[in-house]
């Protein structure tokens, strides 16, 4: 018989008193503010009138910038009157994200030269022409070649990216220069080889470590990133729409310091998970070697191990590459139910406390994806994978220096210090952080089925609407427990499914669903509004007389769960299904064969 141990009891939940405000009037006050500056500041009377020390910084014909003050916290507004969040070609376009590369470039030109097409060239030939290079790669047999072949372009791209990883990482600053210099006088036979490359392979060189170089070297200098150190900042686009917002000690302001320092501990417990890809991050290996404090495997202590944890982890869902409104999500590779990277904790969870497990996995929440990282360092990059145009929140915890967050297409970076959080449209923004010391911790959550802010009644207020800053950066509602039962079209839960059977079976009859099983399927009996992809069944949005609406709920989207399929199954089941004697019903003899 299996006896739990004592330790899986303590498994890291937050009760529900554990998450109150510490001043609620706080709180409203920030949400007030929060919900009225996009309006406010584009009519610039609105925030004059409000506000005693409000000051126009700049006014030009990129940019308007505004300081003022909101219950003892700093606030700046700014709107980038070359910028349009729909045409994400406009953040590269605007002149100072033109500046900030000319900028970059400039100041690690003076540090140290790129690696170049010359040099990547020059390893790969020396590679092909000691005989060490990798096999190449086949196509698949197809209708389109029937023959196969050489994937010659995919070789191409294996060795550059290896001939990148070795330089950077396999030789020092000394040797780097000798191969530079080696690149410049090369032997007929390497050149040769050279020009096959070239001839061959007309691909774009990708650099990542030393874009990674250029990057934490150009947001070292205050020359270069603007850096804010407001309270709250909000950035709109030329129509207004929010494009970014922060708000610092966000988590110490609504939560209290001791509630976030329980954050810390609980978060930080359930390594251990993976360790950042580096096929995803190619420069998380080069930042393990200036950080060896944070490499695992150089520990040599089980709590040098411990204090080392470092984990990047995603639960939750992806949409669907391609998709940027998307109908439907797929499960991550972490929040898979088979196994994975987290079945301890799963085990320890299901079989620790079953029934408060089965109770949280069941709830549905308002966000889609949660990820975590543990003492993780991420190249500049855009969340590609998340819906265009939406939003994440980047809450960072820990006790650590340094690591404030870069946006290169605006020219500035924000002092990301533990309890900010920091609200912006991820798909577009290129986003990194700079060189940190300590232990810190990130949590983003976000929304794969981002649709904006609902707002269906006519007394909703239109400082609501999509990309407004309360839309964005108003701490999230508490989430109402969902009802029994829906009727409302559009008010569909994918974690509630309703009994898809509505009949009531005459004395005590059989009913079509018990008596065909699991080959029982009519979407026309389920809810309004049921999304379905089933092509084979005889319901469609024509023969209702209306469209099939999105799953939308009003308090928010949820992911199936394990638990949720086992109490679908036992409602499926239930006594009858489990109880061999058939029931009679009405002009039925018990000797009446039953149909199929």
């Amino acid at each position: 018989m299996y006896v739990p141990d004592a330790t899986l009891f303590d498994y890291p939940v937050f009760d529900e008193t554990d998450l109150c405000f510490v001043d609620e009037k706080t709180v409203e006050s920030l949400r007030v503010l929060l919900e009225a500056i996009r309006e406010f500041h584009i009519r610039e009377d609105g925030l004059k009138s409000r506000c005693y020390d409000y000051t126009v910084v700049a006014d030009d014909d990129t940019e308007k910038v505004a300081d003022f003050s909101h219950d003892s916290m700093t606030v700046r507004v700014a709107q980038f009157k070359d910028v349009a969040f729909q045409d994400e070609k406009t953040y590269y376009k605007a002149e100072r994200a033109v500046n900030i590369e000319l900028k970059a470039a400039t100041k690690m030109d003076a540090i140290e030269p790129p690696m170049g097409r010359q040099v990547e060239n020059y390893l790969m030939a020396l590679v092909i022409s000691e005989g060490n290079a990798p096999a190449i790669p086949g196509y698949r047999v197809t209708t389109k070649r029937p023959e196969g072949g050489e994937n010659k372009k995919r070789w191409y791209k294996t060795m550059r990216t290896e001939a990148t990883r070795s330089f950077w990482l396999g030789t020092d600053r000394e040797s780097q220069d000798m191969i530079r210099e080696a690149a410049q006088c090369l032997s007929s036979e390497i050149q040769a080889v050279i020009d096959e490359i070239s001839n061959e392979d007309p691909s774009l060189s990708q650099d990542h470590f030393y874009q990674h170089h250029k990057d934490w070297a150009a947001a070292a200098d205050p020359t270069i990133y603007a850096s804010i150190g407001k309270d709250i900042f909000v950035v709109l686009d030329r129509n207004g729409s929010v494009i970014l917002c922060s708000v610092s000690h966000i988590f110490q302001r609504t939560f209290g310091a001791t509630t976030m320092a329980d954050a810390i501990k609980k978060w930080s417990a359930i390594p251990l998970l993976p360790q950042p890809n580096t096929a995803r991050h190619i420069v998380d290996e080069l930042i393990r070697r200036d950080h060896p404090e944070l490499d695992m495997e150089k520990a040599t202590t089980p709590q040098e191990l411990e204090e080392r944890a470092s984990c990047m982890v995603n639960y939750g869902t992806w949409t669907n590459k391609g998709h940027s409104n998307p109908a439907a999500v797929f499960l991550t590779a972490d929040a898979l139910p088979g196994m994975g990277p987290t079945p301890r904790q799963r085990f320890r969870a299901d079989h620790g406390f079953a029934e408060t497990y089965a109770d949280v996995g069941s709830v549905p929440n308002w966000m889609t994806l949660f990820t975590l990282g543990i003492n993780t360092f991420t190249e500049r990059h855009c969340d590609k994978t998340d819906v265009k145009h939406g939003f994440a929140a980047l809450l960072p915890l820990g006790n650590y220096t340094g690591g404030n967050l870069c946006f290169p297409q605006l020219g500035l970076k924000l002092e990301y210090k533990p309890g900010a959080c920091a609200i912006f449209r991820v798909a577009e923004l290129e986003h990194f952080v700079e060189n940190w010391h300590g232990y810190r911790i990130f949590a983003l959550p976000s929304d794969s089925w981002y649709r904006g802010a609902a707002s269906s009644s006519s007394s909703s207020s239109s400082s609501t609407a999509p990309g407004s800053a309360a839309a964005v950066a108003a701490p999230p509602p508490e989430i109402p427990q969902p009802p029994e039962k829906e009727d409302e079209d559009g008010e569909y839960d994918p974690c509630v499914e309703e009994d898809l059977d509505a009949e009531i079976p005459e004395n005590g009859g059989w009913t079509e669903a018990q008596i065909h099983g699991s080959a029982y399927w009519d979407p026309e009996r389920n809810r309004p509004g049921y999304f379905t992809s089933y092509s084979g069944s005889g319901s469609s949005s024509s023969s209702s007389g209306r469209q099939p609406s999105r799953i939308t709920t009003s308090s928010s989207t949820a992911v199936f769960t394990d638990a949720g399929k086992k109490q679908r199954y036992k409602r499926r089941s239930g006594p009858d299904r489990q109880n061999p004697e058939r029931k009679v019903g009405r002009g039925e003899s018990a000797d009446t064969p039953m149909r199929h």
